[in-house]
């Protein structure tokens, strides 16, 4: 049963794939053309000189998809390293987390993930040969998971986490969720909750255990005092999307005549929208100005 579970999500992905690649591009064009450089590693290929690499010392394999996950590992890929006496080869899906990753030199090899078949993700396996295979969160990809197995590596899962959407989502698959559950040697996740929507799930309680989120062992950066510092109110919008933000702004307005030293930081959740957004704060009478941190001074 497990193999024609197996054989039936294979087939599946390979028949979408071309309406994946369609939709992708008519959605987010301007993500997808800066990511097809990667498309050689996304079929699995590496670099021969990156695969030389592979040939010394001991490897692990961490893999995630956006820099929101990238982020909250960032203590883990730093120290892992010099505690575990290992190298890491970082997989990542986004453009976005892609060139964060390769600016701040975050793993000793960084590559795209290669697309979830069998024989595409066979081929980074054979190359890297690695000890561990890490996923972090919620990525939960059946080949990747399947091939770690199979050539040998222990698999594990950190930071995890199922969100209660998620969770009823999978609920309704737990007959099928075995055969993925059972390529884990460990799971460490954020919370009891999380311990226990795994459980429910079918996961072996054994392997389960609650070590906290990762993103709160990064360090808070300096607060130094600057010019547009101020004693008022502010409101942070985190990981807005589109159409959010015009939603949002009516009620910022409202508030701003009430509260006269309200401000709004606002974070939209994909990089490229930056200009847009700010953009539509111009448009409405508001004067925004970037901020990031540890980079240019000022606040919207």
């Amino acid at each position: 049963m497990k193999r024609w579970i197996y054989r039936l999500y294979n087939g599946l992905v390979f028949i979408s794939l071309p309406f994946i690649f369609l939709g992708v591009l008519l959605k987010w064009r301007k993500r997808f053309l800066r990511g097809v450089q990667s498309w050689t590693e996304r079929r699995g290929y590496l670099p021969q000189e990156t695969v030389r690499q592979f040939s010394s010392g001991r490897w692990w394999w961490v893999h995630a998809v956006s820099l929101g996950e990238l982020k909250a590992i960032e203590v883990f890929l730093k120290d892992a390293p010099a505690n575990a006496d290992v190298k890491i080869f970082l997989t990542l899906v986004t453009p976005e987390a892609l060139a964060w990753a390769n600016d701040r030199k975050m793993a000793n090899v960084i590559a795209a993930a290669p697309v979830d078949l069998p024989w595409m993700v066979r081929r980074v396996f054979r190359a890297v040969k690695p000890q561990v295979f890490i996923s972090v969160e919620s990525e939960f990809w059946p080949n990747l998971l399947r091939e770690a197995r199979r050539a040998g590596a222990r698999v594990a899962l950190i930071n995890g986490r199922i969100s209660s959407r998620s969770y009823k989502r999978y609920m309704r698959l737990r007959p099928w969720l075995a055969a993925l559950w059972e390529n884990f040697d460990l799971v460490a996740v954020r919370q009891h909750e999380d311990a226990s929507r795994f459980t429910d799930l079918g996961m072996r309680q054994n392997i389960i255990h609650v070590t906290g989120n990762l993103k709160y062992d990064l360090p808070l950066p300096e607060r130094g005092k600057s010019h547009n510092e101020h004693d008022g109110q502010v409101i942070v919008v985190g990981s807005s999307r589109e159409g959010e933000e015009r939603e949002l702004l009516p009620v910022f307005n409202n508030l701003k005549s009430r509260f006269s030293k309200l401000r709004i930081i606002w974070a939209p959740r994909h990089i490229e929208r930056i200009q847009e957004v700010e953009n539509l704060l111009i448009a409405n009478g508001l004067e925004p100005v970037r901020k990031t941190l540890g980079g240019s001074s000022g606040s919207w």
